[in-house]
């Protein structure tokens, strides 16, 4: 009788992919998304300035989907137009002088925010408008454009970055608008929080500018009005400068009588 020579192995069938094994990898993937979205409220919460708060925020929106790069753009609802407020890749708010190199990402902004919703981009040359050299000269090969827009209120929008071509699953995309939705009510809060706070700058400066008229005679007028052009210069947003002309009835000519933010020299020209 003949034997089958020892050592034989059979050859082994391709492992099946247990549903089980599947469900439970989704889960802890699931988790590891929550955990993400979590930490991102976290720091926005304990957050005290709104540049890194954004910059945060760009950093875990890119870390979502394992991107690239992330730009959060703001809406001007004055001018109409989208401004790019925070990377992923770079600290504080992009030079505005530099805006061009984000003018794909501004082209995004507007689509999304027209369409209300989550827009892919699988290639630059999608865009409309779009040069085809000026495209060899970046890295970005796919975007995805995710609104940031809380109620009727369009703040913005996350501009995900891909160096490579991609194709984005429905997961992708539901994910980025779930963490879109988070960032979107980030801002706001962090949007009104200011606001208040400004609000009672401008208070506490009014009532001081009252306190401060209803003392004219005591303190006099001088004071009162360089009160005033300080608490002008320290409430309205960017300025520098502030100044209260009051009229020389013999010269006809307008006296600088309380200056702010402006050197000696400027006061006497």
């Amino acid at each position: 009788m003949s034997q089958e020579p020892q050592g034989k192995t059979r050859k082994k069938r391709p492992a099946k992919t247990d549903p089980g094994v599947q469900a439970e990898s989704g889960i802890c993937s699931r988790e590891d998304f929550l955990a993400s979205l979590n930490e991102m409220a976290r720091e926005v919460l304990l957050s005290r300035d709104f540049d890194s708060t954004l910059h945060t925020l760009a950093i875990h929106m890119a870390r979502l989907i394992n991107a690239d790069d992330c730009c959060i753009t703001r809406w001007d609802t004055e001018r109409e137009r989208a401004v790019p407020v925070a990377t992923s890749k770079k600290p504080g708010a992009p030079d505005l002088p530099d805006q061009d190199s984000f003018a794909d990402e501004l082209a995004v902004t507007t689509g999304v925010l027209e369409a209300g919703q989550v827009l892919t981009v699988d290639g630059l040359l999608d865009l409309p408008d779009t040069n085809e050299e000026a495209v060899k000269q970046v890295p970005t090969r796919a975007m995805l454009g995710v609104p940031l827009i809380v109620g009727e209120h369009k703040l913005g929008a996350a501009v995900i970055s891909f160096n490579a071509p991609r194709r984005f699953s429905p997961e992708e995309i539901e994910r980025s608008e779930q963490a879109g939705a988070y960032v979107a009510l980030a801002l706001w809060n962090f949007q009104q929080s200011l606001e208040i706070q400004q609000r009672l700058r401008e208070s506490n400066a009014l009532a001081k500018i009252g306190r401060a008229l209803s003392e004219t005679e005591r303190v006099g007028i001088g004071k009162v009005l360089q009160l005033i052009v300080d608490s002008a210069r320290e409430i309205i947003p960017h300025a520098e400068e502030s100044v209260i002309h009051l009229l020389d009835r013999e010269e006809q000519a307008l006296v600088p009588e309380a200056i702010s933010g402006f050197s000696i020299g400027d006061k006497k020209k």
